[in-house]
């Protein structure tokens, strides 16, 4: 994963930011964690790097060298995607690899000078933080994209305008949203990017056809769409992501993308401040060595308190360790709390110890431990095979991937009017589940994961089954058998 302005590709940066960086804490800002999803060349990492160009995070002088690079290949346009897309691979194909993150935070100062609105209705005039996560279209990348979503507390869809572009991604848009849903999502910001193109002209049909049928879709899939925000945006042109479009869509009297940004919400299941008070958490994304520090991991505080000089185990392996440092966004830290992406400093393990998956929890107090089986609830998708007892499927839960076998089957499950409430059991011991049923099955896992009940914790208790890259069903634990 490439970690902008947290761990970056080069990691001769992180050990000098570990050095430099004043052991201080930044004010308290609000901070929202936003996942960036979409189908492939729908214009995403050009939207990523137009925000970071325009609060000032990569000069002019570098941005230039980029152009003049993308022009030598015929690829002028892919400028703005270079400040994020940074592997070869990337730029050469123009598609992302791996998620990227980078930080942005929004004050008077650097309002004004990214000349963002700050008056009327598509004014923006709170101070608050964001962490985006740039990530991978094809869904050949499931594991990233559900990796990226697992740490958001929101996601921006970005949809492609043009004639074709957007009915052809359809299919990759819906499983994104079906895996926002599926990690705990419920606020989403929809950006119908690429409105400058000849084929659309800023057009205002197009734009409202495009917002009918999402809207549509999304009052199936969340009995609601009041809540979601739909923007015409052009990202390369930078139009309407931080100021009005007065002169390209004067027919538009709605906020910016900034604007509809900085207005969402985390719902009360995500609250960062509940979950301050319990018991500590840290999913690990990545796992670095770096000369001079030693192991560094990388992840996302979900609950409690990470400290400096904090004695730890990490789950499922049971090791222990000492936190000596901690970084976001290159300032180096005592502390942080739930929401926040960091790298840190375990001393006692090697690199080769430490996995994508553990969890990180505080040694004295309720530590993480492996799990030996897990009781669920899980919903079938509407996908052409159902499930059978004894498969074995891979598990994505929190930053883990591991396969689990469907042990048994205890019940097949129906709730009042199809839904999931009031549910009841309708048969006993199916040997399988069709498309669309629910039931409660026991899964056991084929290698060490460290998974919760839902009530505990919604971002360790809710999961999805697949299959390749076909999820086939999702659901939520209800009870877990922890191993000796």
């Amino acid at each position: 994963v490439k970690f902008i302005s947290l761990v970056s590709k080069n990691i001769a940066r992180f050990e000098r930011s570990m050095a430099d960086a004043k052991t201080t804490s930044p004010p308290a800002v609000p901070n929202l964690n936003v996942a960036i999803v979409g189908h492939v060349a729908a214009g995403k990492s050009t939207l990523a790097g137009q925000l970071i160009l325009s609060f000032g995070g990569v000069d002019s002088g570098t941005i230039d060298e980029y152009r003049a690079e993308a022009e030598k290949h015929d690829k002028g346009s892919d400028a703005l995607a270079w400040i994020v897309n940074n592997l070869r691979i990337e730029r050469e194909t123009g598609r992302t690899q791996e998620n990227s993150l980078f930080g942005l935070t929004l004050d008077e100062n650097s309002l004004r000078s990214s000349g963002a609105d700050t008056k009327g209705p598509s004014g923006v005039d709170s101070t608050r933080r964001f962490t985006f996560i740039d990530s991978p279209g094809e869904y050949g990348h499931a594991k990233q994209i559900h990796n990226a979503l697992s740490q958001a507390d929101a996601a921006l869809l970005v949809i492609s305008a043009l004639p074709g572009e957007f009915e052809n991604a359809l299919s990759q848009f819906q499983q994104h949203t079906t895996t926002a849903i599926l990690t705990g999502i419920k606020s989403f910001v929809v950006a119908v990017n690429k409105m400058d193109h000849p084929t659309v002209a800023y057009s205002a049909s197009r734009f409202h056809e495009i917002r009918s049928y999402l809207k549509s879709y999304f009052e199936k899939r969340l009995r609601t769409s009041s809540a979601i925000s739909y923007i015409p945006i052009s990202s390369i042109k930078s139009s309407n992501l931080l100021s009005s479009p007065r002169r390209t869509m004067p027919w538009y009297s709605g906020s910016t993308l900034l604007a509809a940004l900085t207005a969402l919400r985390i719902n009360h299941r995500r609250s960062h401040a509940e979950n301050a008070t319990k018991s500590l958490r840290v999913a690990i994304q990545r796992v670095f060595r770096v000369y001079g520090a030693g192991t560094v991991a990388t992840g996302r505080v979900e609950r409690g308190t990470l400290r400096v000089g904090q004695q730890v185990v990490i789950a499922p392996r049971g090791l222990k360790a000492t936190v000596t440092s901690i970084e976001s966004h290159y300032v180096a830290k005592q502390q942080a709390g739930p929401g926040e992406n960091v790298g840190f400093v375990l001393e006692g393990v090697a690199r080769s110890d430490v996995h994508s998956g553990d969890v990180v929890g505080d040694a004295e107090d309720n530590p993480p431990k492996a799990v030996k089986s897990f009781l669920v609830h899980m919903s079938v998708t509407n996908q052409p095979h159902g499930i059978r007892e004894g498969a074995v499927h891979i598990l994505d839960c929190h930053s883990a991937h591991v396969p689990v076998k469907l042990r048994k089957i205890h019940s097949r499950l129906m709730g009042k009017d199809g839904t999931s409430k009031d549910l009841k059991v309708v048969d006993v011991e199916p040997k399988s589940l069709r498309p669309r049923e629910r039931g409660e099955v026991l899964l056991v896992p084929l290698k060490p994961v460290c998974v919760e009940p839902s009530k505990q914790s919604l971002y360790f208790g809710r999961f999805a089954l697949r299959s390749h890259d076909t999820t086939l069903a999702s659901g939520t634990i209800k009870s877990v058998v922890h191993a000796a």
